[in-house]
């Protein structure tokens, strides 16, 4: 599940992790994305920090909290890149970081990586 509301990228990802084999859902902001995530519980969450309604780092700590989807990783992505934001959202339960912007290869590694520490 694709939750990020910069439209070209979500179809630069929705394309990238179908050719790589993966089912990809999306949601372009956080209310819709939080109750898709609820209602489908996706294998993993790419995930951005800014977004209309509530924002990423919260969906990420309602989700780590909640025990229908607190094993569903999630990796943000997002353009805030200083030490301090990389803390705040692994703090609230993001597998991992990824600082847009990013090459298709490192994020299949990511999304491969972590799907596999849920395998």
């Amino acid at each position: 599940m694709i939750v990020d509301d910069e439209g070209d990228l979500v179809l630069l990802l929705e394309h990238a992790l179908d050719a790589a084999g993966y089912a990809v859902g999306s949601a372009r902001d956080g209310t819709e994305g939080l109750e898709r995530i609820r209602s489908e519980v996706p294998d993993l969450v790419l995930l951005d920090v800014s977004l209309p309604g509530i924002d990423g780092l919260e969906i990420c700590g309602l989700l780590a909290r909640d025990p229908a989807t607190r094993a569903v990783p999630v990796i943000l992505i997002t353009a805030r890149g200083a030490a301090v934001d990389v803390f705040r959202g692994l703090v609230a339960g993001a597998r991992d970081y990824l600082v847009k912007p990013f090459r298709t290869a490192e994020l299949l590694a990511r999304v491969d990586e972590a799907l596999a520490r849920t395998a």
